[in-house]
């Protein structure tokens, strides 16, 4: 029986090709542009984008100096789909043989102007049929930009009708550092120019290192992008003394988040010698010790990213308010935790990102805390054998973490008591001027620095008081001269055997601090702390109460003030109250449902109280009642000290 055979091809179709660039970008297609010209082994590559009038884009004009398009020539693939002899080749980046395709995401029409072996030809696609174009040889040059050369070739892209599928041009110049940054990195004499500047490398961690190996000299150089490069993984690439890849290898930090790295190692060696056979042939070099050398090097790289993204991840958690701020414990012992779970967060993330990475704010929320809770418990070894058994952590690195949590007990129980003692030094000390020497202090100065440098006295949100900031304290003091009689004194008002000459020589100490705090809702605000200290020979009475109260009447009508973000804590502190005041026992009765030590009165955005020393001091000796207890510390005995003495202590 007789047989027929029908001979058939695939014909490939417009809608086939456009499938192949469904999901990408207009940019990505300028991307394939350029890449063609760079790999024809182009130096120089120049994108210019015309506009008419209306500032629409009336051509984009993509311009290589490479070895153009031989079309004669059996391995040329610009008549080919999806076939191309670039796939074999470690040089080029193209390697679909579908880039020239790619057009169509912006303009309706590319043109091709190339010369290659003395011979100029033109072609021209149009998006609407891409499997049908023409190849013309042309006896004369239509391009001028290849008019003096060789070699070389311009897309020319035309036919926008309008429509602008390409970003802004400040986004494409971003865009094109970020694609071709890492290749500007490793090919020096390689050039890239939009609208006629230059595109630069982008922003990166750099090191260059130089070292020799059997007599071998090796430079190289690593780039750890801020960004990561668009279509480029991690790799080492080995150049040779001319500046051309002669291979590359992935790296072994691909798989690391955020972290993307290039590292260029130049030698001679890789002039006239394959990395194949260097690597099997240890006569050439010893392979390893080279490896070790510039792992060494990116290995550090990491770790400093990583303790760098460690940083912003702690300063982002602070902004939010995730770590806790305990009211009414220590300030030394408050600070020794805050820094100590910082540093167990910092260890953690150094060790596995991945177990902050993406997580969001509220279990990052519970996780800071429950780390917290458990590092201040004496839970600590419980908490070493979770994150062994749930994190992937190398022997080294478990053991320093290890070392961190468990060594954190001791440290705090050292740092608060070393602290708690000083502090009921500085407790006893002004005890004693204020019961039998406070009739010495007479300068300003002496008492002011104590205050100062011991601002914890009136409570752990006063700790950085000595910190001024110079507008709001300038302010406060012009509003404060404002209050009717402040710095005036009243013979009743001084105690019974003091003079009055000396005491009107004092002046009223006056302390003003403005700082970034967080309100009860974690929202920023500013904090602002006003301290009006009467001298130590005058009792407080109800002048003194309504002093304070116009003092923050007028603060409250300042426009200056007036901000939703400010909110002011006035505190007056005096020796004692009088014993024939009753308006100021009668105001701290009436506030005490706030359950705050000395206020007398609060509104939306002031707080105002009143204290005495010797309350102060009581407070602060209750509190630390257990440890008196337990511990027994020796304070000195400083009855005999003299008042300059006491002063100077206190002031250090």
């Amino acid at each position: 029986m007789a047989t027929k055979t029908l001979k058939s091809s695939v014909k490939v179709t417009t809608p086939s090709i456009k499938k192949k660039f469904k999901n990408s970008k207009p940019i990505e297609s300028l991307y394939e542009l350029i890449w063609n010209g760079f790999d024809a082994g182009a130096t120089k590559v120049e994108i210019t984008i015309e506009r008419n009038e209306l500032e629409g884009i009336e051509e984009v004009l993509i311009f290589d100096d490479g070895s153009g398009i031989d079309f004669y020539s059996e391995s040329c693939g610009f008549n080919k789909y999806d076939d191309s002899e670039k796939k074999n080749s470690i040089h080029t980046h193209g390697k679909d043989g579908v880039g020239r395709f790619s057009f169509h995401k912006i303009s309706h029409k590319a043109e091709w102007h190339t010369k290659n072996n003395k011979r100029i030809y033109k072609t021209t696609i149009d998006s609407t049929i891409l499997e049908d174009f023409d190849i013309i040889e042309l006896e004369e040059n239509e391009m001028e930009l290849l008019q003096n050369l060789n070699s070389g070739t311009v897309v020319r892209l035309i036919g926008f009708d309008g429509q602008e599928n390409l970003p802004s041009e400040d986004d494409i110049f971003r865009f094109l550092s970020i694609e071709f940054g890492w290749y500007l990195a490793i090919k020096e004499n390689v050039e890239i120019t939009f609208n006629g500047t230059n595109i630069e490398i982008p922003q990166a961690d750099t090191l260059s290192y130089t070292f020799k190996i059997d007599g071998l000299s090796f430079y190289t150089q690593f780039y750890r992008w801020y960004k990561k490069p668009s279509s480029e993984k991690s790799y080492d690439y080995y150049i040779t003394s001319k500046n051309n890849v002669k291979s590359r290898e992935l790296s072994g930090f691909n798989k690391k988040p955020n972290f993307y790295l290039s590292t260029i190692i130049k030698s001679d060696i890789f002039d006239d010698n394959d990395l194949d056979l260097i690597t099997m042939n240890s006569g050439l070099l010893n392979w390893s010790q080279l490896n070790s050398e510039i792992v060494d090097k990116q290995e550090n790289m990491y770790l400093e990213f990583l303790q760098s993204k460690a940083d912003e991840v702690i300063e982002s958690y602070e902004e939010k308010g995730f770590f806790l701020k305990p009211k009414g414990v220590d300030r030394e012992y408050d600070s020794w935790r805050n820094n100590n779970i910082r540093i167990v967060v910092k260890e953690l993330y150094i060790n596995d990102p991945s177990l902050f990475n993406n997580l969001k704010e509220k279990p990052a929320k519970i996780l800071i805390r429950l780390l917290d809770k458990i590092m201040t418990s004496n839970e600590n070894d419980s908490l070493v054998d979770v994150l062994e058994g749930v994190l992937d952590l190398e022997t080294d690195s478990l053991d320093r973490l290890s070392k961190i949590i468990k060594d954190s007990s001791l440290e705090n129980i050292i740092s608060t008591v070393e602290e708690i003692t000083k502090r009921l030094s500085t407790v006893k000390m002004i005890r004693d001027l204020m019961e039998h020497k406070y009739h010495e202090v007479l300068e300003t100065p002496d008492l002011q620095m104590i205050i100062e440098k011991n601002s914890w006295l009136f409570g752990e949100q006063y700790s950085l008081i000595g910190a001024e900031e110079d507008d709001f304290n300038r302010l406060s003091k012009n509003l404060r001269s404002q209050v009717k009689g402040i710095d005036d004194i009243e013979v009743s008002e001084i105690d019974e055997g003091i003079e009055i000459s000396g005491a009107k020589r004092q002046v009223d100490f006056f302390l003003a601090s403005k700082n970034m705090s967080y309100d009860e809702s974690n929202n920023k605000i500013y904090k602002c702390l006003i301290v009006e200290i009467k001298r130590p020979s005058i009792s407080l009475n109800k002048k003194h109460l309504r002093q304070v109260e116009d003092y923050a009447e007028i603060i409250s009508k300042h426009p200056s003030f007036s901000s939703e973000k400010m909110r002011f804590e006035l505190i007056l502190v005096g020796r004692k109250i009088s014993k024939e005041d009753t308006s100021i026992k009668s105001k701290l009765k009436s506030a005490e449902i706030h359950q705050e030590k000395g206020l007398i009165n609060k509104d939306e955005k002031i707080k105002t109280y009143i204290r005495d020393w010797f309350s102060i001091l009581d407070e602060h000796e209750l509190s630390h009642n257990y440890l008196l207890d337990k511990l027994k510390p020796k304070l000195p005995d400083y009855t005999d000290v003299k008042p300059n003495k006491l002063i100077e202590k206190l002031q250090n």
